[in-house]
């Protein structure tokens, strides 16, 4: 416990952001996901018509799509700072 929290109260809270938020950029529409604890190599995502659906270590999270964006294609993601951006482009 003492290397995960670090001298910080477990109670306490950890981050102020949403779980996951999507947004439209121009021509592209961004999803965040908050994955503070998550490591880059244990993340992997797949993409239904509908939905993207994140593995983390043995575990999965359907996320739904926005109905706009369900149209967007070319997913491409990056994982920085606890933070997972899924960018769709047309």
């Amino acid at each position: 416990a003492s290397e995960v929290y670090v001298g910080r109260d477990p109670l306490g809270i950890w981050h102020r952001w949403p779980e996951h938020t999507f947004a439209q950029a121009g021509s592209q529409y961004v999803m965040n996901v908050a994955l503070p604890f998550a490591r880059r190599e244990d993340i992997s995502l797949e993409e239904t018509d509908s939905d993207v659906i994140v593995h983390l270590d043995g575990h999965r999270c359907v996320l739904p799509l926005p109905r706009d964006a369900r149209f967007y294609e070319n997913a491409a993601w990056a994982y920085d700072d606890g933070v997972l951006r899924v960018t769709f482009e047309r």
